[in-house]
């Protein structure tokens, strides 16, 4: 067996300590990055823990509320009654005994959501101030989930006594109802939103170009300069296409061809 010199020794020995650098280098590096894992794990785990016992210590007061909203929010016999429930309300009894009116009636958009379905309703009444104050107490009624979410309110002078506040008072209601388990998905809203169209664009007519005029029936058409009546211009069939003029001289002295 060849005998190993003092030279090949220290080759071994340098190479043995630079392995075993290395090796603890990169160990070090790998269990920091597992601890620094185990570390961010242990924080979420006690974070999730602690929100479990905050809803935990929370759960008999959730169970009231729910116990609350079951008995309250009230589910509907059927289609028919939830689309007419807010015009029956608006348009019923609520206004007995009060000097108020009722006008702009319109119903707007089911909307329906995960859980819940919201009927909505928007209408103007007009009347003294303590009748109108009194209609708006008897429609919104957080108990039965029955909300004004937007009024605007314009005051009035009484015209045959300046002492008497009179107020016109538009405003929107909402009616929540319990989603149904079997309910399909497809709504059929109530009455859409009018939604104003934009007016029609105005046709520009070319240069030098005089687009004829519909004559009115039974119109006797206007005499020319001479004083010979001119005649009256017959539209092209509605299956002929009318052809494009040719384009009109620049110099407005010359007639056109």
């Amino acid at each position: 067996m060849p005998q190993i010199n003092r030279n090949e020794k220290k080759l071994l020995l340098i190479l043995g300590a630079a392995v075993f650098l290395v090796a603890n280098g990169l160990g070090y590096v790998l269990i920091s990055r597992a601890m620094g894992a185990i570390d961010r794990e242990e924080a979420r785990l006690n974070a999730r823990l602690a929100s479990l016992n905050e809803a935990k210590s929370k759960a008999a007061e959730a169970e009231e509320k729910g116990a609350w909203i079951e008995t309250h929010l009230l589910a509907y016999p059927n289609e028919g009654f939830r689309e007419t429930y807010l015009n029956n309300l608006v348009t019923g009894d609520f206004t007995t005994g009060l000097d108020v009116e009722v006008f702009k009636n319109n119903p707007l958009t089911t909307i329906t959501g995960e859980y819940f379905i919201k009927s909505r309703y928007r209408t103007n009444v007009k009347g003294p101030w303590p009748d109108v104050k009194e209609y708006l107490w008897r429609i919104q009624k957080p108990e039965e989930f029955r909300f004004i979410p937007k009024l605007s309110m314009i005051p009035r002078k009484s015209e045959a006594d300046d002492s008497e506040q009179l107020v016109e008072i538009s405003l929107e209601i909402e009616k929540w109802w319990p989603k149904p388990s079997d309910f399909s998905g497809e709504e059929t809203p109530a009455a859409e939103e009018t939604v104003e169209q934009p007016a029609t664009p105005a046709v520009e007519t070319p240069a030098g170009e005089i687009p004829p005029a519909a004559p009115a029936p039974d119109a006797t058409p206007n005499p020319s300069p001479d004083g010979t009546p001119a005649p009256s211009a017959t539209p092209p069939p509605a299956s002929t296409p009318a052809e494009t003029p040719p384009d009109s001289p620049t110099d407005p002295s010359k007639p056109n061809p």
